[in-house]
């Protein structure tokens, strides 16, 4: 029952890039139902906590689909149904548009430019850091979002879990023995930080991977034919990843900031220990440049995403499974 759910779930966002890509192209009809999918399961989630949450929620297919969790022996496959029935009816759309279009003509989703100065062509730095930009900016808007969220609702949640039964907050505090769920800034570290360093760790991931398909693509071929040395351009593009990943922390931090300030919780703490997540990211970023200097490029952007699926899976099971300290120190 959670295959087939998580499996529908699955065509479902898909088909909804599949639907749009005819009209909007690929990369746009992707990065909006990449939107709905997390986003869907973000405002699902809390739906129960923040109520102005539920109308959007039951919009989506989290929304239709709450009852049925059969992990927890509760099943509701009529709720299923309505999930295949969109997948279906995207695909025709997706069919349709495509065979009554012109090829190659789509429609362009006005977005705002980046000024002229971030175009990168005053040498292998700035080129890196100006391509990969928009990158940073747009995994910035997301995580930033979602930590605005969750920083302006972590005081009432936090508050809503001293109330939980006992049985379950010994629960919670087996998985969690080093968050104090009562407090505001407890609820941030389990419901933000956890999460952020997964899309902190794929917006590496993806950030390295920019970086090596200079040389996947053979453009590298070409920057080297002028006078730029192997070790310049290594060194100043590695630099232009890590100058994204500030941007991509600063704005990060914003939302956490303002986040915090509409709950009406401290500020200070939680907008500087977003720096953790920077650190993280660029702590990846250097792993997958050195796999893509040393070995292949096309695997650096592979190496960061296996890490950070990695250090997700010791952090969730050392401390409730009470594993030795050196099995936790693993976890980057």
């Amino acid at each position: 029952g959670y295959a087939l759910w998580v499996g529908l779930v699955a065509i479902a966002s898909g088909s909804v890039a599949f639907a749009l890509a005819p009209i909007v192209g690929r990369s746009s009809a992707a990065g909006i139902a990449g939107a709905i999918m997390p986003g869907g399961y973000l405002l699902n989630g809390y739906q129960a906590a923040i109520p102005a949450f539920a109308a959007l929620a039951n919009l989506t297919w989290f929304g239709w689909t709450v009852d049925h969790q059969p992990l927890a022996g509760q099943s509701d496959w009529i709720s299923l149904v309505p999930v295949a029935v969109v997948a279906t009816v995207l695909l025709a759309v997706g069919v349709e548009a495509f065979s009554r279009r012109d090829l190659g003509a789509t429609s362009r989703i006005p977005w705002p430019g980046f000024p002229a100065a971030t175009l990168g062509l005053g040498g292998p730095g700035s080129r890196s850091f100006g391509e990969r930009l928009p990158m940073a900016v747009a995994w910035g808007i997301g995580i930033g979002a979602y930590g605005l969220v969750i920083g302006a609702a972590a005081r009432a949640l936090g508050d809503s879990l001293v109330n939980l039964s006992p049985d379950t907050l010994e629960i919670m505090e087996t998985m969690f023995p080093t968050i104090d769920l009562s407090t505001a800034g407890g609820f941030l570290q389990l419901a933000f930080v956890v999460f952020g360093f997964i899309l902190a760790g794929f917006a590496a991931a993806t950030l390295v991977a920019g970086w090596a398909s200079d040389e996947t693509s053979g453009r590298l071929d070409m920057i080297l034919a002028a006078p730029v040395s192997r070790a310049r351009w290594a060194l100043a593009g590695g630099l232009g990843v890590y100058a994204a990943i500030a941007i991509l922390t600063g704005m990060i931090a914003l939302g956490i900031g303002i986040g915090a300030a509409i709950g009406g919780g401290d500020i200070v703490t939680p907008v500087a220990g977003t720096a953790v997540l920077g650190l993280y990211a660029l702590g990846l970023a250097g792993v997958g440049l050195a796999v893509g200097g040393a070995f292949r490029p096309s695997i650096a952007g592979e190496t960061i995403a296996a890490i950070v699926i990695f250090t997700f899976v010791i952090e969730l099971v050392a401390p409730p499974l009470h594993l030795p300290d050196w099995v936790s120190q693993l976890a980057l």
